[in-house]
């Protein structure tokens, strides 16, 4: 009945939740296990709590098992947003940064992939700088001597940038569009992805397509010409 009298509790038993979060067998236990790992990030969260919390994912962060690396995402996904209201904030942003591009390089694509609406997340919520950090850390992996998993974790970089405007070209943006449309060709699982995301750029940008367009060179929209988006929207 009073869940700050068992906060100091929580850390010590979020690795045995989460083990039971990534369980394969029974179904129910890691349904169970899912939904205390949510719970424990909306307890009521002291600095101390929620220091230990962050040190305590960074820890499974490194677990050899990508099913319970994998479970780390819907509790991180509530210590990011809550972690806006801790202080000191710039040193949890800093750590959580970390986390989140850690986990963005996975080896496991599956958790590459569940990472990424989490860095646009993160971004959202921490502006400019934070977005200029993670273009910086995608174009470092995009050189074209990157293996192939870190060369998907640089375009899954850009497509979390691409997600913070869904209905608009902010001045950023252009470039960030021509460094992903040149990925348009790689093997899977990137094509799939950059195809993906120029589908559902020219979705939500569609209606107000003869606006947008002014905001790029006509460089840029020869490039876009070329995905696998209908040539007409470009015309």
């Amino acid at each position: 009945g009073r869940p700050q009298s068992c906060s100091a509790h929580l850390p010590p038993l979020l690795p045995v939740v989460l083990f039971a979060a990534a369980s394969a067998q029974p179904p129910d236990l890691s349904n169970f296990g899912r939904s205390v790992a949510v719970l424990l990030a909306q307890s009521p969260m002291s600095q101390a709590l929620y220091d230990a919390l962050v040190s305590a994912v960074s820890a499974i962060a490194s677990s050899q098992s990508w099913h319970l690396r994998g479970c780390l995402l819907p509790l991180l996904k509530l210590l990011v947003y809550r972690g806006q209201f801790i202080e000191p904030r710039g040193v949890y942003r800093s750590r959580l940064a970390d986390l989140l591009l850690r986990l963005l390089a996975d080896a496991q694509q599956e958790v590459r992939e569940a990472t990424m609406p989490l860095v646009s997340g993160f971004v959202r919520l921490h502006g400019a700088s934070a977005r200029r950090q993670v273009l910086a850390w995608a174009v470092q992996r995009t050189r074209k001597s990157a293996p192939l998993a870190e060369l998907h974790a640089g375009v899954l970089g850009l497509e979390a940038l691409v997600m913070l405007a869904p209905y608009d070209v902010p001045v950023w943006l252009p470039e960030v569009l021509e460094r992903l449309a040149s990925f348009a060709n790689k093997p899977q699982p990137i094509k799939s992805s950059v195809t993906k995301t120029f589908a559902d750029f020219r979705r939500t940008h569609q209606d107000n397509w003869a606006e947008h367009r002014q905001r790029l060179s006509v460089e840029q929209q020869e490039l876009l010409v070329d995905m696998v988006v209908a040539p007409s929207f470009y015309a």
